[in-house]
């Protein structure tokens, strides 16, 4: 017969070998270490997300509808410790049925360029572990429709060997995302430099704060100095930019003061409308219905009066309107209509 102390000291034995499978299986899988999460699958089981996909693609499934938004959500929330899906969301990528498939049941969504998007993006979200999928990744890369967001997942990804030569070729090709992935690289993409600092002295190149922030990520000598020139003369255009709309709207107020006398008189028509409505709700007259539709006219008018007059003459408008007002017409007047105004968004 075993004897209790004997019985006793086995047990523990078990618990102990037994504690690191039980303390990770009780850890959720979210929070799991790469090792953890390994150990806790084990080879050869399937994935979290190859059964909800296999699900999606029954044709039997009743169930398809939800579970495809399951899917959505799953793909949206993925870290890079389920380093163990990029298998699964690459055969899924690289199946040409498969997103077909994932649209049918998706009722609300019937484009499939949706399914291979959140897939893309799900990998750049994996980030680095994900580096096998640098070569489906690439050959996106010649597709307008998923070019941008392929660009944007190798930067994430950062794969060896680099792919910095294929995103400059993209971007030479106009896929500006390829903008953003070089910055995500950093020093690595330092043989892009050239092209991007080009890019910042093309006048007619819209996208040149991206381009000067993709600049500073790379780091390497000499982008600080580009980015710098950039930056000195976008303030001194803003500054000339700015002064020359000053002088313009100051020239153009001269020549039309009766523009500001229409702010003002359409200020006046609605405050008076408003003063009647008051009085109409505090009397319950029955004129309440017409002195409300008058009164919504007369001020809906105000409002596009002087939106219209602040953005034709720029920053010195309602300086310039209320100059005039005092002018014009009685100071104390002047300052009732400007509190009025201020208050009356």
């Amino acid at each position: 017969m075993i004897s209790f102390t004997h019985a006793a000291s086995a047990l523990l034995l078990l618990l102990s070998v037994c504690a690191p499978v039980r303390a990770a299986e009780a850890k959720s899988v979210a929070n799991m270490t790469p090792e953890e999460l390994e150990a806790y699958l084990g080879k050869g089981r399937q994935s979290q997300l190859a059964p909800v996909i296999a699900a999606v693609r029954d044709p039997k499934n009743k169930n398809a509808d939800s579970r495809a938004v399951e899917l959505y959500g799953r793909l949206r929330s993925l870290k890079p410790v389920d380093a163990v899906e990029v298998p699964v969301l690459l055969q899924t990528l690289e199946d040409p049925a498969a997103c077909s498939d994932i649209q049918k049941a998706t009722k609300n969504d019937p484009d499939p360029a949706h399914c291979r998007i959140a897939l893309v993006d799900a990998l750049a979200l994996i980030g680095p572990p994900a580096s096998s999928a640098a070569g489906p990744l690439t050959s996106l890369l010649s597709d307008d429709l998923f070019r941008c967001r392929a660009a944007l997942a190798l930067g994430k990804i950062a794969p060896t060997p680099s792919p910095v030569a294929v995103l400059t070729a993209s971007l030479r090709a106009g896929n500006e995302c390829a903008i953003d992935a070089l910055g995500d690289l950093g020093p690595a993409s330092k043989s892009a430099v050239p092209l991007l600092a080009g890019l910042l002295k093309n006048k007619d190149f819209r996208n040149k704060d991206r381009v000067a922030a993709a600049l500073v990520a790379i780091g390497t000598p000499g982008t600080r100095a580009a980015v710098d020139r950039y930056h000195l003369e976008e303030e001194r255009a803003a500054k000339a930019a700015a002064a020359l709309g000053e002088e313009h709207a100051k020239n153009w107020l001269k020549s039309q003061p009766w523009s500001a006398k229409e702010v003002l008189t359409a200020a006046g028509k609605c405050k008076v409308a408003e003063d009647r409505l008051a009085r109409a709700a505090k009397n319950k007259t029955p004129d309440y219905d017409e002195a409300f539709s008058s009164g919504q006219k007369a001020c809906v008018f105000f409002s596009e009066e002087y939106a219209d007059f602040g953005r034709a003459y720029g920053a010195g408008a309602i300086p310039y309107l209320w100059r005039y007002c005092g002018e014009n017409h009685d100071k104390k007047l002047c300052a009732a209509m400007r509190e009025w105004i201020e208050t009356h968004p």
